[in-house]
């Protein structure tokens, strides 16, 4: 039976994000798995309800994408700089919550008996659990450990610290606005002098808002979905 439970996502709300494909193969494979004819029961199984868990996270993070990319093209500079500056705070929390949800649907699929805050790809404590747990599902995510960490890395300065550096390369009326780009500094926290705001300088590597995210330094949709149940 099909759940459709990428329905039950803001994907089904979200008129410039696609679907991913990934979403609607699983849930084949979920519906290969239940023989049960009953809706409500086959949607409140545990794989189902990891599985929307899962997607809904993953729209999270293509809203957050789509709103960063219509903020940047704001006319005036200093509201696109802002509004990215909020809206990156948002996307970092989002990838974070993706890894949660995969550490979560790990910890109940190998049974790894971690606690609410073990179920975590930061933490040691996990990894050594899912070797212990199931030794080809450790050899398949150890390979994004390292992506985890840099998502951990900014998620932790823009919730806790200091928003991410968004730097205009002017200001408005001192270029035709589509001359004017808006850069992120590529380190989660620089250190920043007050007359550097406004201008790039030489001292940073910048990159676009969206690099990140083109570049899956966010999150692979690989590593979220497609090895976790088959």
């Amino acid at each position: 039976m099909r759940t459709c439970f990428y329905g039950r996502s803001p994907y089904s709300h979200m008129s410039h994000a696609q679907l991913p494909k990934c979403f609607v193969e699983l849930d084949e494979i979920l519906g290969a798995e239940d023989s049960n004819e009953d809706i409500v029961l086959a949607i409140n199984m545990p794989k189902v309800r990891m599985a929307e868990n899962i997607c809904r996270r993953m729209a999270d993070i293509d809203w957050y994408a789509n709103n960063i990319e219509a903020a940047i093209q704001e006319e005036n500079i200093g509201k696109a700089s802002l509004l990215t500056m909020t809206l990156l705070v948002g996307y970092f929390g989002s990838c974070k919550s993706l890894l949660d949800a995969a550490a979560i649907s790990l910890n109940q699929i190998y049974i790894l008996g971690l606690k609410e805050k073990e179920q975590d790809f930061g933490k040691g404590k996990f990894w050594d659990q899912l070797r212990r747990g199931n030794l080809d599902a450790f050899s398949t995510y150890s390979s994004f450990r390292a992506l985890a960490k840099e998502v951990i890395k900014w998620r932790d300065a823009a919730v806790h610290r200091q928003s991410p550096f968004i730097l205009p390369s002017g200001m408005t009326g001192e270029s035709p606005r589509d001359e004017l780009k808006i850069w992120l500094i590529n380190d989660p926290e620089p250190q920043i002098r007050g007359h550097e705001i406004t201008v790039p300088t030489g001292h940073y590597v910048l990159i676009k808002p969206l690099d990140l995210h083109a570049n899956g330094a966010a999150i692979s949709l690989n590593f979220a979905v497609n090895y976790v149940w088959i």
